[in-house]
């Protein structure tokens, strides 16, 4: 047990202003890690610290920040779906809910995870998000980067620009959808990203939705969505607020979850590279209930 816990800050990792200012130098993620007197209470230092077999793993009580878990916080690693979190804050950023999207057979036949888009067919923008959060619709994420952009590298060129802004000198993506190795990031910058997305209410109730079912605009198809984070069919899917899974050889099992603490707090998990993601967060969970409270 730490003898004071960490307060990474991550609402003030680097400025807006700061970071479109060419003379400066983003940060590196060592800089900003801060100490301070917590504000969470050690309710038994005689409880160890869980074993995780993650790459990467980091527990955070979003309202003060302070880091109760961490583990090689600061590697990049690849991070599949996760990517489609930047996805969903670039198209909330650029596009109205209500717009109409005609999907196009290059979307439609985007392979991995799907939500089933059928080449012609028209969606909202609000439906394709869902399908994008929700079963993790890489045809989803292809449609969606269209409209936003005239080609997909534009819109990559998007997500990496709201990084920049973001200040997160480790994360990189090279498409929208997580399929290609080169989407990286660390355990730090996906919970800088993430409270981002966690922010935006109608992209919060998207991620705790086990199950959906859309209809295109005309009424002559239909979607049926089943949410790729199996947490939310447990005996803890009560205190899921919100998540995010990611899968793919090179990246392992990713999943970013948000939780209510016993204690009413909000605590974010975020596993990277992770054998056995769901059996992997409960133990964290769990750890972090029986070890902390707060005032």
């Amino acid at each position: 047990m730490w003898d004071a816990l960490t307060s990474f800050f991550l609402s003030s990792v680097l400025s807006a202003n700061v970071a479109a200012t060419p003379d400066v130098t983003p940060l590196n993620p060592p800089v900003v890690e801060i100490a301070v007197q917590p504000l969470a209470i050690v309710v038994d230092e005689a409880i160890p610290e869980p074993v995780i077999d993650a790459r990467a793993a980091l527990v955070i009580e979003t309202h003060s920040n302070e880091a109760l878990y961490a583990k090689n916080v600061w590697d990049p690693y690849p991070i599949a779906s996760l990517t489609k979190l930047m996805t969903a804050l670039v198209v909330r950023e650029k596009l109205d809910l209500d717009q109409e999207i005609t999907i196009s057979k290059n979307a439609a036949q985007t392979g991995g995870s799907r939500m089933g888009l059928i080449a012609g067919e028209k969606l909202l923008v609000r439906d394709l998000l869902h399908g994008l959060l929700i079963s993790s619709g890489n045809d989803a994420a292809v449609a969606l980067s269209e409209a936003v952009a005239q080609d997909q590298d534009s819109f990559v060129n998007l997500m990496n620009e709201r990084t920049a802004v973001l200040g997160l000198s480790n994360t990189q993506f090279v498409d929208p959808t997580g399929l290609a190795d080169g989407n990286i990031s660390s355990a730090f910058e996906v919970a800088h990203l993430a409270k981002q997305v966690f922010q935006d209410p109608f992209l919060q109730n998207i991620m705790r939705q086990r199950e959906a079912l859309l209809e295109s605009t005309d009424g002559n198809f239909q979607h049926q969505l089943t949410n790729t984070n199996r947490l939310l069919g447990t005996d803890i899917a009560d205190r899921i607020i919100a998540g995010k899974t990611g899968t793919t050889n090179s990246a392992g099992q990713c999943l970013i979850s948000f939780f209510k603490s016993q204690s009413d707090r909000t605590v974010m998990t975020i596993l990277l590279g992770s054998p056995d993601r769901y059996s992997e967060v409960k133990k964290l969970i769990g750890w972090a209930d029986a070890s902390f409270s707060w005032e």
